[in-house]
């Protein structure tokens, strides 16, 4: 007996079924959706992004800061350069400055500087015969400590400590380029680097036989016998014949333009003036100018 069909009821599992199957592939696509890994991909690109963005960004500020500190480096060894420049110590020969001395200088000069310019340096501080010197022996030094050796031998040997012992003995002071106070100073500081030493007493006995006969007998009258003494006896002396040369060239000038005058009012007046008149007068225009 055959089963009546009954188009309602297949409907209804039709739709039965329908409603049955859009839940769960909505549910399976939204619990795919909830595992899915694209919203953390996104992230971490944006995380990436950023980080490489604030890297590069850090990279340029380190590269302007480092340009900076070496503007600020260079600048620096300019202003260096130019302090050590103005520092800079010479020498020429041993009756200026004493060798041991200049190298003592030298020394402290070197220790801002780069090692391998050392020997050029030297050579810079160098003028006069001592910079000819060293030009004609440059090819035999490799080093500033063979510079050095060579330069003590040279300046500062045998013969050059022999020649300051004469010049203290039988030295002559002339009044030409400097003062005595100065020459005095000179000499005692030179003869200090001799290796054997000379007592102050009888060095300054010797020097002072350099002046004038009034200044040694002077300096005996007044009892004094220490370098520092020595010094201020001859300092005011100085200061005695600079005043005396002040005064004397005051003199000078004012006699030298009365007898200009006079002459020149002899000539307006008419009177004749003898030829013994006029080359003294000529003598006397030539010696004013000297004077002033």
């Amino acid at each position: 007996m055959e089963q009546t069909k009954n188009p309602g009821l297949s409907a209804n599992k039709s739709a039965i079924q329908n409603v049955t199957i859009r839940p769960q592939t909505d549910q399976i696509t939204t619990t795919t959706n909830r595992f899915s890994t694209r919203p953390n991909q996104t992230s971490t690109n944006q995380k990436k992004d950023a980080f490489y963005y604030y890297k590069k960004k850090l990279r340029t500020e380190i590269v302007k800061a480092t340009e900076k500190i070496d503007e600020l480096t260079k600048l620096e060894l300019r202003a260096s350069t130019s302090f050590l420049e103005a520092k800079k110590p010479m020498f020429s020969c041993w009756e200026q400055q004493h060798p041991l001395n200049f190298l003592e200088i030298l020394n402290i000069h070197l220790k801002n500087i780069p090692k391998e310019d050392h020997l050029d340096t030297a050579f810079e501080c160098l003028e006069g015969f001592a910079k000819d010197w060293a030009g004609a022996n440059k090819s035999y030094w490799s080093n500033i400590d063979e510079f050095k050796k060579s330069f003590i031998i040279k300046f500062w040997g045998k013969s050059a400590q022999n020649s300051l012992r004469r010049k203290i003995v039988s030295g002559c002071y002339s009044d030409e380029d400097e003062s005595m106070s100065k020459y005095f100073i000179n000499l005692i500081s030179q003869a200090r680097w001799l290796p054997n030493k000379i007592p102050d007493e009888e060095l300054i006995a010797d020097i002072m036989n350099h002046f004038t006969k009034q200044v040694y007998i002077g300096w005996h009258a007044s009892k004094k016998s220490t370098v520092l003494e020595a010094v201020e006896y001859l300092r005011k002396l100085d200061e005695i014949e600079m005043l005396s040369d002040l005064k004397e060239n005051s003199q000078r000038r004012n006699i030298n333009c009365k007898y200009r005058l006079r002459i020149r009012e002899n000539v307006s007046d008419g009177n004749k003036t003898s030829s013994g008149d006029l080359v003294n007068y000529q003598h006397a225009n030539k010696k004013m100018k000297r004077d002033l």
